[in-house]
């Protein structure tokens, strides 16, 4: 599985991708959410604890 990455490494690349180049609490808590919603929605898959990797693209 390729680009797996660390819960907290998550947020902070998304933040990077978005213009913000500080991470406070509530654009950390923001941004959790997201993750949640991602997990939820199946943009990305567990990888293991506090691991994320995007989900494959099943129309190949």
């Amino acid at each position: 599985m390729q680009g797996i990455l660390g819960r907290d490494d998550l947020v902070k690349e998304t933040s990077l991708v978005f213009g913000y180049k500080r991470l406070g609490k509530n654009l950390e808590s923001v941004l959790l959410e997201g993750v949640k919603w991602a997990k939820s929605s199946g943009a990305i898959i567990s990888a293991g604890p506090n691991k994320f990797a995007i989900a494959p693209d099943d129309s190949e």
